[in-house]
């Protein structure tokens, strides 16, 4: 008799597929017990460790004995014609599509059962262009943009950041599909017209469950009043949908911290080239950010976005350009925006990844901290200050 076929009279081979489905439930339920607080993060790779430790014996085990009406017994010990492991291997075959068809329908509530809109969460779309000319795509961005931000640091709101919902641009999906997508309660959307000097902005909340609006405003203004048109318009929706969630403190929208509309202007095309994450994409913004601030030098928000660029073609680039430039030119203009703004989310942020590329983790999770402080919705500070604090060098797995 061959080996392979030894293997299976034993039921060796049904009992390595058994074991690791087993193995796969324990550390499940050891993966639900730690996000519980019930057992330390700790004892995930013990659990592990064990568990590859006892495969092998496992499968040793089930080669040196067998299940028999008297008990266990060591197979050299049964006698010719009593061997019951053909019965013992379809038990073995029971308990192996039991498991693997639990586990399936689990996948499948997991991937495709849709939560509950979470009270209080809200996407902002991207408006669309109307302008008829596809460069001024930034500036309908830039607008949906500055809404999102003024949204994320309001207290009491979870917002979907633009990397989310910035996805269904040009779709024409119905704003329920939308709500069941990103599990938001409300959905705000709009359209953008910048023609002759003329800026025409219409904003609409909705309510992704039943897809009714729920409030709607349309602005119009010369170019040269944008900037007074973005401060009234974030502070209505800020307002509409505070009412509309039972917010009792509404934080007043930050002002931007630019006199120049073209300096605005220059920033929100930065904004835009960026987002594309490019080689040419992070050059033009860079471009757009030096305009900006070069026609407004206490515009903080550029100052910041330029340090984020400079640190970008670090990251992406660093074959092509100097990492000594970039990372100084990322210095030089975070100072200035915690000069102009020492509590400037973006800034902060800037300053907590300068930290980390030099190693110095316990000041850039300060830096972290207050960007959240900020701006309870900064999803990126979320991330990075996971990466710092569940580093090697920090070790606080469980936070």
């Amino acid at each position: 008799m061959g080996v392979v076929s030894e293997l299976r009279r034993r039921n060796v081979l049904r009992m390595a597929v058994l074991y690791v489905l087993a193995a796969w439930v324990v550390m499940q339920v050891a993966g639900v017990l730690m996000d519980l607080g019930a057992l330390p993060a700790t004892v995930g790779p013990w659990v592990l460790v064990a568990l590859m430790i006892g495969f092998p014996i496992a499968l040793v085990f089930s080669w040196l004995f067998e299940i028999t009406p008297e008990g266990l017994t060591l197979e050299k010990d049964v006698p010719e014609g009593a061997s019951i492991t053909h019965i013992t291997g379809r038990r073995m075959d029971f308990i192996v599509i039991a498991v693997l068809s639990a586990g399936l329908i689990l996948f499948a509530y997991d991937k495709w059962s849709v939560p509950a809109p979470t009270e209080g969460s809200i996407a902002v779309l991207p408006f669309r262009n109307l302008s008829g000319d596809p460069e001024q795509e930034y500036f309908a961005d830039g607008i949906a943009e500055e809404i999102l931000d003024v949204l994320a640091r309001t207290p009491g709101l979870s917002v979907i950041s633009s990397r989310s919902s910035f996805q269904f641009r040009g779709e024409n999906l119905d704003i329920k599909e939308v709500g069941r997508a990103l599990g938001v309660a409300l959905v705000l959307e709009g359209s953008v017209r910048n023609e002759n000097s003329t800026v025409r902005v219409v904003a609409q909340l909705i309510d992704a469950e039943e897809g009714t609006h729920l409030w709607s405003q349309s602005y119009d203004r010369e170019f040269e009043d944008v900037l007074a048109l973005q401060s009234e318009l974030s502070n209505a929706v800020v307002s509409a949908v505070g009412e509309r969630v039972g917010l009792t403190s509404i934080s007043k929208p930050r002002a931007p911290s630019v006199e120049n509309p073209e300096a605005y202007a220059a920033y929100m095309r930065g904004k835009h080239a960026i987002r594309l994450q490019t080689e040419a994409g992070i050059r033009r913004a860079i471009e757009q950010f030096e305009e900006a601030v070069d026609l407004e030098p206490g515009f903080a928000l550029a100052h910041a976005a330029l340090a984020e660029a400079h640190l970008a073609k670090i990251n992406s680039f660093k074959v092509r350009d100097g990492d000594a430039a970039n990372l100084a030119a990322g210095v030089r203009h975070t100072k200035l925006a915690l000069t102009l703004e020492p509590d400037l989310a973006d800034a902060h942020y800037a300053m907590a990844r300068i930290l980390g590329i030099d190693g110095r983790f316990d000041e850039s999770i300060q830096h972290l901290e207050q960007v959240i402080r900020s701006n309870p919705n900064y999803s990126r500070a979320y991330f990075l200050l996971g990466s710092y604090v569940g580093s090697f060098f920090q070790g606080r797995y469980v936070e």
